[in-house]
């Protein structure tokens, strides 16, 4: 048998959803042919049966076959990353670098990886390399405001998130934190029921948007817009306590 009749194969065994038939016969064309596209695809196939360990472990063999393959390293930074290891997907992330070092997303990944191991200042310069290379890199912009926002330096953080409005728009993570510190910080809850207000409707399906929104219709004694918000995040999650205690609240007074 031929290569392109055991991707063939492959193909159909994916096709009829025997996946396990599929890998063995992708393991049988990476034996006979040497072939590191057959470890890919039962790589492909492991992300898509969510057995992204087993993918992993396929990825980083393709690695160490080919350590040059750019495609396949930011496969294996992305997949870790989904895996929540973000130590190893920043190990890969910073190769990716070394590949493409003049793309600003490169630097937020990198940001990112920092970012969620807690090491924020080097989240922040490595988000600051991103802008750098790309002054509309919004999520960059989106993410320094964050890591003020994180540190309880509000007023510090506001330029970026209004500056991540600018650059693009529809942006609901800024809007979504605009509106929380107004209510919160400056006691402005007219402004932050309009910032939240276009978070919710670029997002509605995000649970903390009409979580935060109706907290803010709660504080301007609007009961019944507040019951709805609380209502819908809990469609959106149902174990959300913190919306339950409050939806709790609002019934109890009425």
């Amino acid at each position: 048998m031929d290569k392109q009749k055991v991707f063939r194969k492959i193909k159909l065994l994916l096709a009829e959803d025997k996946y396990d038939e599929a890998v063995i016969t992708a393991l049988s064309g990476y034996k006979e042919f040497k072939d590191i596209c057959f470890i890919n695809e039962i790589a492909n196939i492991y992300i898509s049966t969510d057995k992204r360990k087993d993918a992993i472990k396929c990825l980083e063999r393709i690695y160490k076959l080919d350590p040059n393959n750019l495609s396949n390293i930011k496969r294996l930074a992305y997949n870790y990353f989904a895996n929540n290891n973000f130590k190893k997907a920043l190990k890969y992330y910073k190769l990716v670098l070394d590949f493409e070092p003049q793309v600003s997303k490169n630097y937020f990944n990198i940001g990112s990886m920092y970012h969620f191991l807690k090491k924020k200042k080097d989240a922040f310069d490595y988000y600051q390399y991103a802008i750098n290379m790309d002054s509309n890199n919004v999520s960059a912009i989106n993410n320094q405001g964050l890591l003020l926002y994180e540190n309880k330096m509000y007023e510090k953080s506001i330029p970026y998130f209004k500056r991540a409005i600018k650059s693009f728009p529809n942006h609901p993570e800024a809007y979504h934190h605009m509106g929380v510190i107004l209510r919160d910080y400056c006691n402005d809850n007219q402004m932050s029921k309009y910032y939240l207000k276009k978070a919710f409707l670029l997002d509605p399906n995000y649970p903390l948007n009409s979580y935060q929104l109706g907290l803010t219709h709660k504080a301007m004694g609007n009961s019944k817009e507040a019951e709805k918000m609380f209502t819908r995040c809990l469609e959106l999650k149902p174990n959300f306590t913190d919306a339950e205690k409050e939806l709790e609240k609002i019934r109890q007074e009425n």
